[in-house]
C-alpha cells in the first residue's frame, strides 16, 4: 500500500492511498453464509483525510473502494466501497498504532451466481512502518 500526501493545511491533511496485492478466502461459511471462496487479485484505491488533534494522535477519515478480482475461472468478483474514520497514534521510531471503523455497501457476484448487494461494514486495527 503506498499514501502520498497531496494537501494540507494547518492540522488538516488528504492523502489518496493505492494497495494492490493477492488475498485468499477459505470460504468458510460459519459466520457468513455468502462469504466467498478463492484467491482474488485486490486493488484498493482510497483516500484519507487528517486531522492532527495532538503531537502523536490524528483524528482520520477514510472513503475506499476495494476491488477483488477471482483469479480462477468462476468469474467471482466483489466491490466494497466503506467509508468511515478513526485514529492513528505514532509509537515512534517510524511507527504508528491505527485504529479504523467504516460502513457502506458489499457487491458481489459469486460462483455462477447472480450480483448480490448487502451491508457492508469493516473494523480494522493496524500497525505500520513509514520505509521512507
Amino acid at each position: 500500500m503506498a499514501r502520498r500526501q497531496v494537501w494540507t493545511s494547518g492540522a488538516w491533511s488528504v492523502a489518496p492511498e493505492l494497495g494492490l496485492g493477492v488475498t485468499g478466502n477459505t470460504g468458510s461459511r460459519y459466520f457468513d453464509e455468502q462469504n466467498l471462496k478463492g484467491w482474488f487479485l485486490r486493488v484498493n484505491p482510497a483516500v484519507v483525510v487528517g486531522w492532527k488533534v495532538a503531537e502523536t494522535v490524528t483524528a482520520v477519515g477514510l472513503v475506499e473502494v476495494p476491488y477483488d478480482l477471482g483469479l480462477g475461472p468462476s468469474g467471482t468478483w466483489r466491490v466494497k466501497p466503506m467509508a468511515g474514520g478513526g485514529a492513528e497514534v505514532y509509537l515512534g521510531e517510524d511507527l504508528s498504532l491505527s485504529a479504523v471503523g467504516e460502513l457502506g455497501v458489499d457487491v458481489f457476484k459469486e460462483l455462477r451466481g447472480v450480483t448480490q448487494t448487502r451491508l457492508g461494514y469493516g473494523v480494522r486495527l493496524g500497525l505500520g512502518v513509514r520505509l521512507f
